[in-house]
């Protein structure tokens, strides 16, 4: 749900260089400033809930289950090695390394992370999948799509004509791991002292991406919290859960 580009054709047919409106603090598109990333994720509006969706069945996702949102052993264990390569590269904003088709296989069609990937979480946090990278006039920057009529991308599948040193902006990627927002938030005020669960972002009271503390709690394998008892994406219970439910 975010705003992504905008641009006009003036009287005499011109096109206009494509443009980003800004939210309430003026942070619609402001990269590389305050500890911003210099790849803007433009403004994100509110997502629907995940709490309305019904169980999961042969022919629906159903809810979210703890593996969305949370690491647990599992997910470090099969797969810790592909997510410190994956976080390394993209932090640095490395994007030329980084496995697409690893991607492909732990986002695209992974949907309620039944893989049960550590990357899918990195995702949900807000933090980025550098699956919607963009370049400067909205054409993707991914070797994944081969969609030749793509908006912006002048007949071209962006496949066909994918240059990770074309990226411009970063979608997916609202929030950094310390907290600061890449995306400016249409959102009113939380209230006059803000929310504890934006604590330690740079605009902790107004409504937006996570705060450091959060962030750091799901996604990060170190310093987080890595979960011993979880339920899967099927709402199964794994390591301990299933002692701990009636």
């Amino acid at each position: 749900a975010e705003k992504v580009f905008w641009r006009f054709v003036d009287f005499n047919g011109d096109t206009s260089d494509v443009f980003a409106f800004s939210d309430r603090l003026g942070e619609g598109n402001n990269p590389a400033n305050g500890g911003r990333n210099a790849f803007p994720a433009l403004q994100m509006n509110q997502m629907a809930p995940h709490s309305i969706r019904g169980r999961v069945n042969a022919s629906n996702e159903g809810v979210r289950y703890c593996v969305s949102c949370h690491l647990n052993d599992d997910q470090l264990n099969n797969f810790g090695a592909e997510y410190d390569a994956f976080r390394t590269a993209y932090q640095n904003n490395d994007f030329a390394n980084l496995d697409f088709n690893l991607l492909a296989q732990h986002i695209g069609q992974n949907t309620g992370n039944q893989l049960n990937s550590p990357i899918f979480v990195h995702m949900t946090a807000g933090l980025g999948s550098g699956l919607f990278l963009f370049d400067a006039n909205g054409c993707p920057v991914n070797p994944l799509d081969n969609n030749a009529n793509r908006q912006n991308c002048g007949g071209n599948a962006p496949a066909d004509i994918f240059d990770p040193g074309n990226a411009v902006y970063d979608l997916d990627r609202i929030v950094e791991a310390n907290g600061i927002p890449n995306a400016g938030s249409a959102h009113p005020m939380h209230g006059v002292n803000g929310s504890v669960l934006r604590a330690g972002s740079t605009n902790p009271q107004m409504a937006g991406p996570l705060g450091v503390q959060t962030l750091q709690k799901l996604a990060d394998p170190n310093g987080g919290r890595v979960l011993d008892s979880w339920l899967d994406a099927d709402g199964q219970p794994q390591g301990g859960a299933a002692n701990f439910l009636q």
